[in-house]
């Protein structure tokens, strides 16, 4: 095993670890402890964070100006830019 795998196997067992912390430590699923951190890796290295959104770095300018837009008034949570039936 060279260097570069034994870095990232080393980051999969802290990230298993993690998880199991995070569950509460219950015992008997190590195996899906460690599939599961080798899923968050990977879509981490690939630039998509948890949601499904990239995760890429922005200048935030977008964050800035998406909390900046008007939101629906029916309280659905909806931008009105988004909202297709606002008049």
């Amino acid at each position: 095993m060279d260097d570069n795998e034994h870095s990232r196997e080393e980051r999969i067992r802290e990230r298993a670890y993690e998880i199991w912390e995070r569950e509460g430590r219950k015992q008997g699923d190590h195996e899906r402890h460690w599939d599961e951190a080798e899923a968050e890796l990977r879509r981490e290295e690939s630039g998509i964070d948890s949601s499904g959104r990239s995760s890429a770095p922005t200048d935030g300018q977008e964050t800035a100006e998406r909390m900046s837009e008007p939101v629906s008034p029916s309280g659905d949570g909806k931008r009105k830019s988004d909202d297709k039936n606002a008049p």
